[in-house]
């Protein structure tokens, strides 16, 4: 049982209660204009893609004193599509949200590697010297779209395959990030789980709690 499902489930009102009372969610009213809007409408992609360059700014600027549970989602998402691609006995294999795209075996395969690889590098590379380059922004691309892959059970049509307007938007959401709303003083937990009460509900971590 996922935790939306567990704190859904009717059978536990008492809990859902509890949790509407200790973790009261405030009431937020935006004004004003956009900051970054836009330029494609790749939302969740270069949303999923900003979490990780966000992370992995934080792992630059505060090395010391970051810490990291477990791996990257799209590292599991990458193990499973490069066994299933390389085992495949077929020519082509069919991606896209209704599978029906097909794309070479052989030059997905290498594509699928190479990027990985890329991605690991430019990872870092950018941990040692913190130099956004539009290469990382690719990176950081390709690893949301293997998220999708590890939450929605399909291959993305545009893996490996960056839109120049998408890393224009994660350069505008990076040139307004203020490094001050994520200072550290002593610990920043990136992906931190909860032990017993994250086993409960099937698995569950956190995306960033700074001191």
């Amino acid at each position: 049982m996922s935790l939306t499902a567990f704190i859904s489930d009717k059978n536990f009102q008492e809990l859902r209660d509890k949790f509407k009372t200790v973790f009261p969610k405030p009431k937020i009213k935006l004004t004003g204009e956009m900051v970054a809007p836009p330029l494609t409408n790749s939302y969740s992609i270069v949303g999923q893609a900003f979490d990780y360059l966000l992370r992995f700014t934080l792992e630059h600027l505060h090395s010391s004193k970051v810490k990291s549970w477990g791996g990257w989602v799209a590292d599991g998402a990458y193990s499973i599509i490069e066994r299933r691609v390389a085992e495949t006995n077929s020519k082509t294999i069919r991606v896209g949200f209704r599978r029906d795209i097909e794309k070479n075996r052989n030059e997905f395969l290498i594509m699928l590697r190479t990027e990985y690889s890329n991605a690991k590098q430019n990872y870092k590379k950018y941990l040692a010297d913190g130099i956004l380059t539009d290469s990382l922004i690719k990176s950081v691309l390709y690893l949301a779209r293997l998220d999708v892959t590890a939450r929605a059970g399909m291959i993305d049509q545009n893996l490996g395959n960056e839109n120049d307007l998408d890393v224009k938007d994660i350069r505008q959401l990076m040139a307004v990030l203020n490094h001050d709303h994520f200072k550290v003083d002593n610990h920043c937990f990136i992906n931190p789980t909860f032990g017993d009460g994250s086993r409960m509900v099937g698995g569950a971590d956190g995306d960033l709690i700074i001191d």
